[in-house]
């Protein structure tokens, strides 16, 4: 019986560890970037490893948004997070909508966001982010656009809105349908 007991204490001890070098190495990150500017209030989004072990994976598991957050305001999130996570490389970003993986993103195109929050047009990188993205089993959901002007704005902008709602705000609504 004292063997069981400490086995499972060992076991608490390791989760808890697991769990706090999550917190520690992304999740704090998250939380500073919500905290800290206060047009990010309202945004509730989870930041662990993949599997809470697999520090090549950053998982952004949206959970939900208040009534007065916008898409912008979520994506300002994601770009400013990508921002204070320089110093770390990813393999993968997924995106996620309480636990079930709805899109990904290579991790040079996350860090790439972080480095043109300094100097690139928040509307360029926002109309040209849904083209880098690819569904969980690879393939491309939004296209790379030409021609016109306008049309190219407008098919981006559709895009952006588009992967928004398949990332959370397709489920929320179902979710308050119910």
């Amino acid at each position: 019986m004292k063997k069981l007991m400490a086995l499972l204490a060992v076991l608490v001890v390791v989760v808890l560890l697991v769990f706090a070098f999550n917190y520690v190495s992304v999740g704090s990150k998250l939380a500073t970037v919500i905290h800290d500017d206060p047009r990010n209030s309202g945004v509730d989004m989870n930041a662990h490893y993949d599997y809470y072990t697999n520090p090549e994976v950053l998982v952004l598991d949206m959970r939900g948004i208040g009534p007065s957050n916008s898409m912008a305001d979520v994506f300002r999130v994601v770009i400013q997070l990508s921002h204070s996570m320089q110093s770390k490389q990813f393999k993968t970003v997924k995106f996620e909508w309480h636990g079930s993986e709805r899109y990904d993103l290579s991790g040079s195109d996350f860090q790439e966001l972080g480095t043109a929050l300094d100097g690139q047009n928040p509307m360029y990188i926002m109309r040209t982010f849904p083209e880098k993205l690819t569904l969980p089993d690879g393939t491309h959901p939004f296209g790379t656009w030409t021609g016109g002007l306008l049309g190219v704005l407008s098919h981006q902008m559709d895009d952006f809105n588009k992967f928004h709602h398949g990332w959370y705000l397709d489920s929320m609504m179902s979710a308050k349908d119910k």
